[in-house]
């Protein structure tokens, strides 16, 4: 798994920051994506691998734990869809940016991990 950060788009949408957090076969930890406060312009999240539905979780926590810290949003993708999420106006995530990706809804305890490559672009600013 790797995050860059560098200035871009997501379809027009224009941020400071773009993050990319990108999960393998059998990555379902949570995962930093910017650990100060940030502002939630754009997510785009390429499951177009996969043979299941995933599902994002974002966490406005340094360190949630799972199954108990309760996200801010849960946001999905289909088997083999690749979905763009907007925010207007941009939430803003006081504390930090956290961010999880795996087979199962909810927020459950021990998720079931991906077997397939998804890729998950955040463009936040500050």
């Amino acid at each position: 798994m790797a995050i860059t950060s560098v200035t871009a788009t997501i379809a027009g949408q224009l941020s400071t920051r773009r993050d990319v957090l990108t999960y393998t076969t059998g990555l379902s930890a949570t995962q930093a994506v910017d650990t100060t406060s940030t502002k939630l312009d754009q997510i785009l999240i390429d499951n177009t691998a996969g043979t299941a539905a995933v599902y994002l979780r974002l966490w406005d926590h340094a360190s949630p734990t799972v199954g108990t810290t309760i996200p801010v949003f849960i946001l999905t993708a289909g088997a083999g869809e690749s979905v763009e999420y907007s925010f207007i106006p941009a939430p803003v995530m006081d504390t930090a940016l956290t961010a999880q990706v795996s087979q199962s809804k909810g927020y459950a305890v021990s998720p079931t991990a991906v077997t397939w490559t998804v890729t998950v672009t955040f463009l936040t600013h500050d």
